[in-house]
C-alpha cells in the first residue's frame, strides 16, 4: 500500500542535514510529503505539565529543525519544495521511528560515524525493529544515508544503502 510519505529522522547534527538534503530530492522525485521526526529523549511522554523549561525546550528543538529543512531546501524555489511536516516526539529515537513508519513508505536515517549499520546505532536498531513482520503491520523501506565526518571536506555523495523491512 503506497502512503506517499517519507519519514526522515534527524537529531539536529551535520548529519541530520545529510538525511534532510537526500530525504527531500526523493521526496521531491516521488511527490511525497516528508515528516521530519525529532525524538525528545528527555520526556518519555506527553502527558506531562507543560512547563516554561519543557516548552522552552520544545520551542528550541522545533527552530533547529526549521533551519536543518532551510539548510536542506536552500537553492529551492518555494514550489519546488515537497510538503513537509515537523514531528517532535518524547521518546527513544526507535521507539518514536517505528512508530511514524508505520504510515510510511520509507524512513530515512543516517549511518553511525563509521559508515555502518551497528547493532548500537540509531540505524542498526530500526534496521532489526523493522524487520519484524508484526512490528508494523505492513513492510517499510529503511535508507541508510552515509554520514560524511565533519572534519573531512565535502565529497561526492555515496549511494545511500536500502534495506527492506
Amino acid at each position: 500500500m503506497t502512503r506517499n510519505r517519507i519519514v526522515a529522522g534527524i537529531d539536529g547534527t551535520g548529519a541530520g542535514e545529510q538525511v534532510l538534503r537526500w530525504a527531500v530530492g526523493e521526496a521531491r522525485r516521488r511527490g511525497a510529503t516528508l515528516v521530519v521526526a525529532t525524538a525528545w529523549a528527555g520526556h518519555s511522554d506527553r502527558t506531562g505539565p507543560a512547563s516554561p523549561t519543557r516548552t522552552a525546550a520544545l520551542a528550541e528543538l522545533l527552530s533547529s529543525q526549521r533551519s536543518q529543512i532551510e539548510a536542506a531546501c536552500a537553492g529551492l524555489p518555494v514550489a519546488a519544495r515537497p510538503v513537509i511536516c515537523q514531528e517532535v516526539e518524547p521518546g527513544d529515537p526507535v521507539t518514536v521511528l517505528t512508530r511514524l513508519a508505520r504510515d510510511a513508505d520509507l524512513v530515512v536515517v543516517g549511518t553511525d560515524r563509521d559508515g555502518g549499520l551497528g547493532v548500537a546505532s540509531v540505524a542498526g536498531r530500526l534496521a532489526g525493529r523493522l524487520r519484524h513482520p508484526g512490528a508494523l503491520g505492513s513492510r517499510c523501506v529503511l535508507v541508510a544515508v552515509p554520514v560524511t565526518p565533519a572534519a573531512v571536506p565535502a565529497a561526492p555523495p555515496v549511494p545511500p544503502r536500502i534495506a527492506a523491512a
